[in-house]
């Protein structure tokens, strides 16, 4: 935002959380920062189609003199997985078990206090689904107000998340509490003019969100200056499909940590020194064969890469503002499952 507004962009934000809140820095760079979950109750905050509307409301009066970086943070399909009526359609209507989309519901049966049947699973993935379908329904409004406007044919647009979701796959409900790829996986949809060349990037790659950054710069003609950890996506990288040097690094938010380390083929895993696991995810895309031991000097040689990594300092220092939690924020983490 600050590189765009720095361009001539008029920068603005629609966030519908306290983690993506002013007082946590991220109005930084922007013009405007609506926190919709002070103007509206929370469960009017959490309606993908009300935000999507005051967006294109604050679109119509923006006029089109001046070139827009506009972020848009929707919470669905996040839970509480509650999806109207109408979108409501991957579940069984007969079905009368004790699982709904709940964030009480997912803890229980995370902790094991309700059964994780195959069947009760299934329900709860079906009103996820739901929460999908009207968050898709909804980006779909916006995306035909975009398209109605002049700028259109000139308009980047990426849609993407910032985790994945579990249900019980490696034993675990919803996400952040481990470094398996139901939550790492997420979204990367970007949609380009038409006379951008797209025809040499690799679809195939490991992409990360830290990419989002100098990729969406450069469609902007914009060159930010380093450190960054991402890559500009339209550079022309080589034939990567046989060798693709890139890696992340995640962290879990439980205690102790989980460290990850994910190529495009590999998976690692650290809890401990020399303790962990390790998938060919080629073979294995659903991370159930641990080849640890199968594969030593592998396990070994990428427990030294993630250990180096996950031991060098930030590059970006914390912030040592203070970010006080109302009590507005908090009802808002609470409806979304974040405190209790």
């Amino acid at each position: 935002a600050e590189y765009l507004r720095a361009a001539g962009y008029r920068t603005a934000a629609f966030t519908t959380t306290p983690n993506n809140s002013a007082a946590k820095g991220y109005d930084q760079g922007y013009d405007e920062f609506f926190e919709m979950w002070r103007k509206v109750p929370r469960g009017t905050a959490r309606n993908p189609h009300y935000v999507t509307r005051e967006v294109i409301e604050w679109l119509g009066a923006a006029g089109e003199s001046q070139p827009i970086h506009l972020q848009v943070h929707l919470i669905p399909p996040h839970g509480p997985y509650a999806p109207a009526d109408r979108f409501d359609r991957f579940t069984d209507p007969d079905y009368s078990g004790p699982c709904n989309g709940r964030n009480i519901t997912l803890d229980h049966l995370e902790s094991g206090a309700i059964p994780a049947s195959e069947e009760c699973i299934e329900h709860v993935i079906g009103l996820y689904d739901g929460n999908l379908l009207a968050a898709d329904h909804a980006v779909g409004q916006l995306l035909d107000a975009l398209r109605s406007r002049g700028r259109w044919p000139e308009t980047v647009v990426l849609v993407t998340s910032d985790h994945g979701e579990a249900f019980m796959e490696h034993g675990r409900m919803t996400h952040n509490s481990t470094v398996f790829d139901e939550m790492l996986r997420v979204p990367f949809i970007l949609r380009t003019p038409e006379w951008m060349d797209t025809s040499q990037i690799d679809t195939s790659r490991l992409v990360t969100l830290a990419d989002i950054v100098p990729t969406l710069l450069a469609t902007a003609s914009i060159q930010p200056s380093p450190p960054l950890e991402g890559v500009d996506l339209f550079r022309i990288q080589g034939d990567t499909r046989l060798h693709d040097p890139r890696f992340f690094v995640a962290v879990n938010t439980d205690k102790p940590p989980l460290f990850g380390l994910r190529t495009r083929r590999w998976k690692l895993l650290l809890n401990g020194p020399g303790h962990g696991a390790l998938f060919d995810l080629v073979e294995d895309p659903r991370e159930t064969k641990n080849i640890r031991f199968e594969e030593p000097a592998l396990f070994a040689g990428l427990g030294m890469l993630l250990t180096d990594r996950v031991s060098k300092p930030s590059t970006i220092a914390p912030s040592t503002g203070s970010s006080e939690i109302t009590e507005e924020d908090r009802k808002m983490l609470e409806a979304l499952g974040y405190v209790e």
